[in-house]
């Protein structure tokens, strides 16, 4: 699996390649990783004037010290990588580098924020998560030390079996070799008058069963092909809330979601679950297109 980190010089990069290295000889097996830098563009006019050798040379420096911590963090834990430096502006560089070069997996620390109604993932993930159609692994840098189950949100989507596919492709990424498919039913609707409550109960319940079934079988059945062992949570009320509080609960090492890909203008559209569970959780997540 190739890996793509982006480095930046900033904490959340260098959380990120702390949260890598140990990983590093357990997931990178056959194309190793990459460590990106991407540099400020410097304008034709300045360019013109400096000359192209000293230009060049900003841009080496540059790379040096943004990259320099991470480097060290990567030398120590004995892993291989291979340096990379583009310019222009990160999100959409980074997306290109994960094309050109046939990334697997992008690496990125996150800010993040703990209230769900206020996501603060930082401008290059998110300018990178709208561009990219490779799978991108948010760390926040509170992100836990876990060698639990790899959590798999399922809905039934598209979406979730690609993520579902994601892991089946790379079972390495679960540590434990085990993961825990959740499925969340939507509770009973705000006011519902108490004379109804009962009756609602039963058809909730017998509705939840069902759907549980029907959206954990495949993803089931193409996990445990891959060699994976598979668990399953089945739980009532609001999805990302149940999510978070499952991953934490079981010790998960990653949350891993599938997710609607691009919105207009750049913007990214994770999907309301989604963006809720990585603006709530210490726990770091796999996104999905």
């Amino acid at each position: 699996m190739k890996l793509l980190l982006p480095v930046d010089g900033s904490d959340h990069s260098i959380q990120a390649a702390r949260f890598l290295a140990p990983r590093l000889p357990h997931w990178t097996v056959d194309g190793g990783l990459h460590v990106l830098h991407v540099g400020h563009p410097v304008t034709p006019r300045a360019a013109q004037l400096a000359g192209r050798e000293l230009v060049e040379a900003f841009h080496r420096e540059e790379t040096e010290r943004a990259t320099h911590t991470v480097r060290q963090i990567l030398d120590a834990a004995g892993v291989p990588y291979r340096p990379a430096q583009r310019t222009g502006l990160p999100g959409r560089e980074i997306a290109a580098h994960a094309t050109e070069a046939g990334i697997d997996l992008v690496v990125m620390g996150t800010h993040g924020n703990g209230a769900f109604h206020n996501l603060l993932l930082g401008s290059t993930a998110q300018a990178t998560l709208a561009s990219c159609d490779v799978p991108v692994l948010l760390v926040r840098p509170e992100a836990p030390v876990s060698s639990g189950p790899v959590l798999l949100a399922v809905d039934g989507s598209p979406q979730a079996m690609r993520a579902a596919d994601f892991l089946a492709a790379h079972p390495r990424l679960s540590t434990a070799r085990t993961v825990l498919l959740v499925h969340v039913a939507p509770g009973l609707p705000a006011g519902m008058p108490a004379a109804l409550l009962e009756r609602a109960r039963e058809v909730l319940h017998d509705e939840a069963d069902a759907t549980f079934e029907e959206a954990v079988a495949e993803p089931r059945r193409r996990l445990e092909d891959a060699g994976l062992a598979c668990e399953t949570r089945q739980a009532v009320g609001d999805p990302a809330i149940e999510i978070v509080r499952i991953a934490e609960q079981e010790g998960c090492e990653l949350v891993t979601m599938g997710t609607h890909g691009r919105g207009a203008m750049g913007s990214v559209l994770l999907g309301s679950v989604a963006q809720k569970v990585v603006a709530a959780t210490h726990v770091p997540v796999l996104l999905v297109r």
